[in-house]
């Protein structure tokens, strides 16, 4: 078994969120690069790439539903902040409760859309071709 050629902690996560952000021009502030990295480490820093992907692609549409949550939304999002002791800031908390349990974002609907498009054709072909 191979050996990995590099250790995943803050620094290379940071590293590699920036990196990801930058080649495919997200214009993520610094700020909120720290809690995709911040979130990451909380779950799982295995899981780092598909989280890297999935935050980054939905987070302006996901930051625009939080600029409109109410007091009482960021109420609740407070009150699972001081149950999780605080590893997770309430901006960060919101963004996970958004991205899982939200409505699909428009960049998610439009990849299930594409894919559920791709899979029917598929099968017109393959009726046509058998038939």
């Amino acid at each position: 078994m191979s050996q990995p050629t590099h250790t995943i902690n803050h620094t290379f996560l940071l590293d590699y969120v920036s990196r990801e952000n930058t080649h495919h021009k997200w214009h993520i502030t610094d700020e909120n690069i720290q809690r995709i990295v911040a979130i990451i480490e909380y779950f799982d820093v295995n899981l780092y790439r598909p989280m890297t992907r999935l935050l980054l692609c939905n987070w302006h549409e996901i930051s625009e539903r939080l600029a409109r949550y109410t007091d009482k939304q960021w109420h609740s999002i407070e009150q699972i902040e001081e149950e999780i002791h605080k590893k997770l800031d309430r901006v960060s908390i919101a963004i996970l409760l958004e991205v899982f349990d939200g409505d699909d974002t428009r960049q998610q609907y439009e990849s299930q859309t594409s894919s559920t498009v791709e899979e029917q054709l598929a099968y017109i072909r393959n009726i046509h071709k058998d038939g």
